[in-house]
C-alpha cells in the first residue's frame, strides 16, 4: 500500500512534471515537495488539496492516505496500535452521530 509521498511522486512521474513545476504551483520550494515524496515530512491538509486538484485525482482518496499516514506515524511502534485504531474508530463514529 503506499504512502502519501509513494503516492504523490507516482502521480508526478505519471504526468512528467518536474518537482519545480509542481513546488512553483504550490508555491513552496522544491526541496520542500521532495520532503513530502520521501516522506520524510508531512504536508498541511490545504497542501493535500492543492496537490488532488493539480494531478486531477480524487481529493477525498488523497486526504484518507495523507490522514493514514499522520495516524499511522502516531501508532507504529506501539504494541496496542490496532487495540487503539479500533477505539479511535468508534470514537469517531460516536462523535459524527452526535452531531446529527
Amino acid at each position: 500500500m503506499e504512502s502519501f509521498g509513494e503516492t504523490i511522486r507516482r502521480l508526478r512521474e505519471e504526468e512528467g512534471e518536474p518537482l519545480r513545476t509542481v513546488a512553483d504551483y504550490l508555491k513552496i520550494d522544491q526541496a520542500l515537495l521532495s520532503r513530502y515524496e520521501t516522506s520524510e515530512r508531512s504536508p498541511h491538509k490545504e497542501i493535500v488539496i492543492k496537490l488532488a486538484r493539480y494531478f486531477k485525482t480524487n481529493e477525498k482518496k488523497l486526504v484518507t492516505v495523507w490522514l493514514s499516514d499522520k495516524l499511522l506515524d502516531t501508532v507504529k511502534n506501539e504494541d496496542l496500535a490496532l487495540d487503539a485504531m479500533k477505539v479511535a474508530e468508534a470514537r469517531v463514529a460516536y462523535q459524527k452521530k452526535q452531531k446529527r
